[in-house]
């Protein structure tokens, strides 16, 4: 079920998206890059969602997260040795990512250019907070990192999926320069 649209009186021309959890998911070249890393010191393997719920504050963080402080420097070594074959091979564009990119350029949006009258689309907690930052509206997307009810406690605006974002933007951008 889709959060309401924002508020109309919101001036929204462009669109600025996070990517891992947003607009990809990468989580499965993630998850086998940390659990080589666990592999490497004798701990067991973690699944995918486990290791989704970690992700998010960098690699260090990571590591620390799934390997212990002692074994972070030594983690990160490998996780980017694993993660950089695979990385690409096993990260997907979320559902309906083409057909939404494409109806919201279709609609008027500039994607991905940050300015006073964007919107962040983000999967994360950690997005929202970002998007307060820079003091521009924010929509969440569930599947990410942060689970549905993290998103929902931020108070923002929240997505089953990206293509319901068709569903809270107007049908066309405020007049101006339109595309991009």
């Amino acid at each position: 079920m889709a959060s309401p649209p924002l508020n109309p009186n919101e001036r929204v021309r462009g669109v600025v998206f996070d990517l891992d959890g947003t607009l990809v998911d990468g989580y499965d070249g993630i998850a086998a890059a940390v659990n080589a890393a666990r592999a490497a010191f004798g701990l067991p393997a973690m699944t995918t969602d486990d290791v989704r719920g970690r992700v998010g504050l960098g690699l260090s963080h990571l590591m620390e997260d799934v390997c212990g402080p002692e074994r972070a420097l030594l983690g990160a070594t490998i996780f980017r040795g694993v993660y950089d074959r695979v990385g690409v091979e096993q990260t997907r564009p979320v559902a309906a990512l083409g057909a939404t990119l494409a109806a919201l350029r279709a609609r008027g949006f500039r994607l991905s250019v940050a300015n006073d009258e964007a919107l962040y689309v983000g999967d994360m907690t950690l997005d929202a907070e970002s998007g307060a930052r820079a003091d521009v509206p924010v929509v969440l997307v569930c599947g990410g990192s942060s689970s549905r009810e993290a998103l929902v406690r931020t108070g923002q605006p929240v997505i089953e999926a990206l293509s319901d974002l068709l569903d809270v933007l107007p049908r066309h951008a405020p007049s101006g320069e339109r595309g991009s």
